[in-house]
């Protein structure tokens, strides 16, 4: 397993990757992901299996303490120097599911978080991954004002300090 930051030339792939993660009206269109990808942030991890791309992470440090749906949709509230990261997407493309993945991603994330010197880290999930998100220290905070697609999320945190 390799991890990298994506880039724009990973445009097709992370939304291929999204698009087999989620139902249409929760994932992220791929306009989405061009715009954040021409930030050139360092937000955006891929995760390599013998040079195929398996699955990504993204997140977006912010001032604000809980995730919103604006979040996804507009960089507004990005801030790089951020108090807490939010993250907006963890997704493997369904072959590479139950290997590891996200969470090689996501405790890379959490190394990168903890380095940046962040408060703490902040998701949604679905219920049935409560307990994934759990394991790596996540709290749950209940049902979350989150209404993307229709769904019932969770918001999960994780705080440092």
């Amino acid at each position: 397993m390799m991890i990298r930051n994506g880039t724009i030339d990973d445009l097709d792939i992370i939304s291929e990757i999204e698009a087999a993660s989620f139902p249409k009206e929760e994932a992220d269109p791929k306009d989405e992901f061009r715009r954040r990808l021409m930030r050139g942030d360092d937000y955006f991890r891929l995760l390599e299996i013998d040079g195929e791309t398996a699955a990504f992470i993204h997140g977006m440090p912010t001032d604000r303490r809980d995730l919103c749906d604006e979040m996804f949709h507009s960089m507004s509230l990005l801030k790089p120097d951020g108090k807490w990261l939010m993250i907006l997407s963890v997704a493997t493309l369904p072959k590479f599911r139950r290997k590891g993945c996200a969470g090689a991603l996501m405790k890379q994330m959490l190394v990168d978080a903890r380095r940046q010197n962040r408060m703490g880290v902040v998701l949604t999930c679905k219920e049935h991954l409560i307990d994934f998100y759990s394991g790596f220290g996540f709290e749950c905070e209940g049902v979350s004002e989150s209404t993307l697609g229709g769904a019932k999320w969770y918001k999960m945190r994780l705080v440092f300090r």
